[in-house]
Formats: C-alpha cells, structure tokens, sequence
C-alpha cells in the first residue's frame, strides 16, 4: 500500500441457502434437512497507508441467520467478527505484522455436550519475516500473543500461546 492511500468498502450482502444440512440434538441426534436458511448482514473494510512503509487494515463483519419454520439458531455463526492489522516494512527485506481479531459468541453442539454457547475472543497474533537471500526467507510468528482461553469449536480448547519458526526457500 502507497503513501497515504486509504481506501473503504462496505458491502451487504442477502443470501438464502435451500435444503441445508445441519444437526439436530434429539435425542437422538441426528441429521436434518433445513429448507430455508437466510444470512443478511453487511461487510466492512478499511486500508490506509500511514506512512510509506506502514500501514493499517480493520475489517467487520455482521451476520444475522434464520433458519425458516424455526426458532434455532445456526451454529457456529457469530453475528460480529472483525480486526485490524498494522503492518510495517522497514526494508525491502524486513516485514512485520501484529493482528488482533474479535470474534463475537456463537452456538455449538456436540452429541456428549448438547448446545452450548461459545464466548466472545480476541487474539491478538504476531509475524516477522526477513528475506535473507533472494530466493531464502526466515520467518517467526506468535500466534495468540496474549494467551487468550477460548474455544472455536466445542469441547477443543484453542492453544496457548504458540511460537513458530520456518524457512521457505522461494522459487
């Protein structure tokens, strides 16, 4: 991104899904053809260029679903998710990023759990790669920097906090 570009995009968006599958609890539990499943909501993003090797990125997202004939909930659907990420590229060969992402509670199932409702996380995650050769690029990233207790999918605790090193040679 160049010197001072900024740039914002918001898109709606109506869709409506027919003969859905999705898991009824029971008991027992068991598979069900959903007719009708709509979601509505609207996408945002924003860029900026806050100097000519920094830069900012957010993005939202609100989703409202209804499945047709009743009054459930779609799983695994948060209404909000959104971030942002600052990026920084202080040489050709040296690039840094630090995320951080929201993620609005939602409804799971599992069969030994029944429904439950997930809560709201953030994660805030880190990268710096350095491109050592031309065709060589070291790269370590942190992956949930502050150690945030959350679940994406019921009964799978997300990691801790999780270092990662590579090297990936480019062709």
């Amino acid at each position: 991104m160049g010197d001072n570009a900024f740039v914002i995009r918001l898109t709606p968006f109506f869709d409506r899904y027919f003969n859905t599958i999705d898991l009824d609890e029971g008991p027992p539990p068991r598979l069900v053809n959903r007719s009708q499943v709509t979601a509505n909501g609207v996408e945002g993003e924003l860029s900026a260029g806050l100097l000519k090797r920094l830069w900012l990125t957010g993005h939202v997202t609100y989703t409202k679903t209804d499945i047709d004939g009743t009054d459930e909930a779609l799983r695994n659907r948060p209404e909000w998710r959104g971030g942002v990420n600052l990026g920084w590229r202080p040489t050709e060969a040296i690039r840094a990023n630090v995320s951080f992402l929201y993620v609005g509670e939602f409804l799971d199932s599992s069969i030994p759990t029944g429904d439950r409702t997930l809560g709201k996380y953030t994660r805030v995650d880190t990268n710096v790669s350095w491109r050592v050769r031309p065709n060589w690029e070291l790269s370590l990233a942190i992956d949930n920097l502050l150690d945030e207790d959350y679940q994406e999918v019921v009964g799978f605790p997300a990691p801790g906090i999780r270092p990662r090193i590579s090297a990936r040679f480019l062709f």
